[in-house]
Order: C-alpha cells, then structure tokens, then sequence
C-alpha cells in the first residue's frame, strides 16, 4: 500500500510539471556564415605583419591500464599471411594523456594584444578541470601475453610518448593556424545557428512560430551554401524577424500556462538577437540578449548559458572589428566588393617552443579575463545598471552619482550596451577616459560627464549624430577629437572650467554648427 501511494505521489507530480511546463522553446539547427570584421583598421594595418605566437606544454601522460581486445594476427616467420592469419585475443594498453596548457597570442609589431586563445581539445564545455584523453600503446602489434605488452612498454615508453605528443600537438597546432586565419581575415566565417518555436500546451496554435522557423533556418542555410550574405537574404530573414516581432508583444512572464511564456520567450529572444546579428544589426542583437537574461526569475543565470555567451563574443568581436574600422559601409554589396579588393593575408603562426608556454599562459589570462567580461556584459545587455535608468528631459536616461552609486576609476564598459537618450555622471568621478565603444549608442541624445577627471573624449564620439547637449564642464579635457563634426544636431556644448586653450576653441568653433551654444 505505502508503494501503491508513493507511485501515485511520483505520477500526479509529473503530471503536474507537466501541466506547469507544458508550454516551452524547441528549437532546430541550422548552419550560417557571419561575415567578421577583424580588430585592426583595414586600410592601414598590415596583418601580415602581427605576431602569431603558439606554445604548448608537455603532454603528461599517467599509468597505463591493461585492457583485452581481439586482432587478426600473423605468427612471424609466416610464409602465407592471408592463410595463417588469425583472430586472436591480445593484450593493449589504454594511456590516458592530458593537455596541461596550450595557447595562440595574436599581437601587433608594438606588443599590443589583440586576440588570445586557450586550447584543449579534451576539456569538456562548463568543466572546470582538464580531462583526459585515451591513447592506445599496442595498436596491430598483437601482443598475446600481459608480459610481453609490459616488457615492450618499458622500452618503447620514452620514444612513443614522444610521439604522441607530437601528434597531439600538431592537430592543436592546425587548428590554432585555422583561428588565426578565420578572425584576422576580412571575410564570411561558418557558425551554427539554433532557431526556436513553441510547443505543448492544449489548445495553443505554434503553426506561425513553426513557419517562421522553417524560413529560418532555410534561409540561414542558403546563406551558408552561398558563402555570402547579400539585400535578398536579409529580405528573407526579415519576414520571421516580423512573425517573432509579433509574438514578442504576447510575452507573460509571471504567468507559466501563458503561450508565451518565460520558456518560449527565451527562444524568441534568442532567435531575434542571432537574425540581428547575422544582419549587423549589433544595438538590436544586444538589446534582445538583455531581454532574453530579464527572463531570467534568478538574476544569478543571467548571461550564463553557453550559447549566449558565444553569441555575445561575436558581438563583442565584431563591436572590436567596427570600433577599428569607423568609415567602414554597412551595405553589404559593398562589404562583399571590398573582401575581393582586400590585400592578400597569409598568416603563419610560430610555434615558440614548450618553454613559452607559461608565458603565453599568463598573458592570455591577463587579457581573457577583460574579453570574458565584456561578453558576459553584452549577454545580460548591460543589466547591470539598468536599475540606474530614470526618466530624463529626453527620454529614458541613465543616471550615475557618487553619492550614491560609489566613484569609478574605469569607465563602466557596461552601460555601452544600454539603449539610453541620456547619460549623466556627476559627483566627481575619477575614470580619465571614454571607452570607443560608446560609439555604439547612437540614441544618445545627452552626455553630462560635468566635475569628472575625464581627461580625453575617443574619435568614436562622432558617430553620436543625434547627441543634442554634451556637458564636459570642469573636466580635465585640453582638447576635443576632429569628429565631433559630425555631430550636425548638437545644440549646446559646456566646455566651462576645462584645460582647452583659445586656439583649440577656436578650432572646436569651426568644426560645429553654426546652431550650437557653446559655454567656454
């Protein structure tokens, strides 16, 4: 009877988060390419002229374990291999072999890092220790009896591990020449793409969301098969980018029988951030990725599925790539006009040698640890000072005060990738410098950065066309950058207090428009 009732418990609660979860995500693979920007300016870097550096440690290699298997065998001295050929059991031993460290450094000529890699192929994806791969010492070799395997080990040992290691190695090797050659090259690289519907739930019709996932992934392979993204295939993409548009508007989150509830709105999320992504189109790809992490009912998984963060690297990757190239086009006939036109790249990587290992360790840690950060910040879309956004005199404006908030001595990075009007700072804050990157919030219409130790404003500034009021009062600025003549819809300009000289003024004049107040 107890059984009877723990059956029955067991069966109604799978009933249950059944009835809970019925309506969820399912998605399907498809292939793609993206087209990469790489992180040097085109026009004047010479990639053929970076460092390519590769070290890999010593393979270590731990006792061996005896295993059984049978092999066709011959007995030496055979006159007649095909008839005295037998299958017989032999004796093998498994070896396992683990990659301590192995790494790529991409630099330029000065030294300054621009890409690293860690690699191990054997390292299985959310671990956190290295795991071990089996070699097989005593392939074809059949050795018939446990004693005769441990006598040839213990003289073939030295030499074989040497080999192995080498061929360890050299597939690492091949593979690290192949990432160097697809991220600092200007061209289309191959990804895989999920793309989500809904499912489950009595009554709820996902023929829709089924349809615009078939266009989907249909269009995403003729891209791959093409090798080439171009005006028709954007078009196509647009249509399922509407059908998830549509359905975003039917989102509930707190309400788990919803159609759209948290689980598909995930999927729908992550669907709009890869077609925007795949179209260049990098506010709207973050701006779904921090959509997709608001889902989230525990903010501690924000940001942390593998293949967001994937995604949000290649955003990241890309954001380099166009941070670099500012007079880059966005139209993609001239894009794919301009990968024909670009200088040959034949990249060589160098192998340094085990005894650098170490070293190219320590410095892909260094430099990992800032590139792992700004991923996990453009996974959660800047999340992390959304609480910080107010509504301002034009619209939705990020606020940050000392009092408050606590100073900075960086910049935060983060609030780069919020789709804000306004920017305030005020307080006195100690960060010196403006990233580039908030060249990427081109809706800004305000910047009050008045009483802070920014000492230097990036040429990025310029892509700002909206910016109507920038107050840089009472900083430590000497000078401004020539782009900001592009900003043709500045209003007002507060250089109150700064360090700039009545010759940079007067430079500064020339360069605005006539329209512009501007408080010296």
């Amino acid at each position: 009877m107890q059984y009877r009732l723990q059956i029955i418990l067991l069966l109604s609660l799978v009933s249950y988060n059944t009835s809970i979860f019925s309506q969820r995500a399912t998605s399907k693979k498809a292939t793609s390419v993206y087209l990469s920007i790489p992180p040097y300016n085109l026009e004047t870097a010479n990639p053929n002229k970076f460092n390519y550096s590769f070290a890999m440690g010593k393979t270590s290699f731990k006792t061996p374990k005896i295993f059984e298997s049978k092999e066709v065998c011959v007995a030496s001295g055979s006159k007649n291999i095909i008839k005295d050929a037998k299958n017989i059991k032999v004796f093998k031993y498994s070896v396992p072999a683990e990659i301590k460290n192995a790494f790529l450094i991409i630099e330029t000529p000065k030294g300054d890092i621009l890409y690293t890699e860690e690699f191990n192929n054997f390292k299985k994806t959310g671990s956190l220790i290295n795991q071990t791969i089996k070699v097989i010492y005593g392939e074809k070799k059949c050795y018939w009896h446990p004693q005769v395997l441990e006598k040839t080990w213990k003289e073939d040992q030295k030499e074989w591990k040497k080999i192995q290691h080498e061929k360890i190695k050299a597939g690492i090797f091949e593979n690290a020449q192949k990432i160097a050659q697809s991220i600092f090259k200007f061209g289309y690289v191959n990804y895989s793409v999920n793309v989500y519907t809904g499912k489950g739930g009595k009554g709820n019709d996902y023929s829709e969301l089924n349809e615009a996932q078939k266009q989907a992934i249909a269009t995403y392979n003729k891209i791959a098969k093409e090798g080439v993204i171009n005006q028709q295939s954007i078009n196509q993409l647009t249509i399922p980018i509407n059908t998830w548009l549509k359905y975003v508007d039917q989102i509930n989150l707190n309400n788990k029988k919803a159609k759209i509830n948290r689980k598909v709105a995930q999927g729908l999320y992550l669907n709009l951030a890869t077609a925007y992504f795949q179209i260049r189109d990098f506010k709207k790809a973050i701006k779904y990725l921090g959509l997709h992490g608001d889902t989230y009912s525990n903010p501690t998984f924000k940001g942390t599925d593998q293949g967001i963060i994937y995604l949000s690297k290649l955003i990241t990757d890309q954001q380099r790539g166009l941070t670099a190239n500012t007079k880059l086009s966005k139209d993609f006939t001239v894009l794919n006009k301009k990968i024909k036109s670009t200088r040959k790249v034949n990249i060589q990587v160098e192998d340094l040698g085990e005894a650098m290992a170490n070293e190219l360790e320590t410095r892909h840690h260094f430099y990992s640890k800032e590139a792992k950060k700004k991923a996990s910040i453009t996974a959660s879309g800047g999340s992390i000072y959304k609480k910080n956004i107010r509504q301002g005199r034009y619209g939705s404006t990020l606020i940050m005060m000392t009092m408050y908030d606590g100073d900075l001595n960086k910049f935060p990075i983060e609030v780069t990738q919020l789709d804000v009007k306004g920017m305030v700072f005020t307080g006195g804050y100690s960060f010196t410098n403006i990233p580039a990157e908030i060249g990427n919030m081109t809706n800004l219409i305000e910047i009050n950065l008045t009483a802070s130790s920014v000492s230097s404003i990036p040429e990025a500034i310029g892509k700002l066309v909206n910016l109507k009021k920038l107050n840089l009062s009472r900083t430590q600025i000497k000078s401004l950058p020539q782009s900001i003549k592009n900003l043709k819809n500045l209003k007002e300009l507060n250089i109150k207090k700064t360090k700039i000289s009545a010759a940079e003024l007067a430079k500064i004049k020339s360069w605005l428009p006539k329209k512009c107040k501007i408080k010296a």
